[in-house]
């Protein structure tokens, strides 16, 4: 695979928030997505990389601010764990607009290509 930079993705990275927690010295405090489209056979990769749900320990000393991100990222990850078990079993409604990260996940997580 050659990419036209391939310090693309590193920028984008760096573009993802982090924070120092009590258990983490850089932990992530969103979830990052990467979309790359090719050219020469009109073909897309998604990469996704999910902050960690973060129990009552690794929230034990977390600010006011961090509790929230902790709130929103496990509540993303539920609605994400919702959406597959209603897809697997094939659910005529799946959640997706409870957490933005399914919203922006939706169409990958319903379209199949062979």
């Amino acid at each position: 695979m050659h990419f036209a930079n391939p310090d693309i993705l590193k920028q984008a990275s760096l573009n993802r928030e982090t924070d120092a927690t009590g258990t983490n010295a850089t932990s992530s405090r969103s979830h990052a997505i990467y979309e790359m489209h090719f050219t020469t056979n009109g073909g897309k990769l998604l990469l996704v990389d999910l902050a960690g749900n973060e129990g009552n320990i690794e929230t034990m000393h977390h600010s006011k601010e961090q509790m929230q991100q902790a709130a929103l990222i496990n509540q993303s990850l539920s609605t994400l764990k919702a959406c597959l078990r209603c897809i697997s079993v094939g659910s005529k409604h799946i959640p997706f607009r409870e957490a933005a990260l399914t919203r922006v996940l939706q169409k990958s997580l319903t379209s199949v290509t062979c």
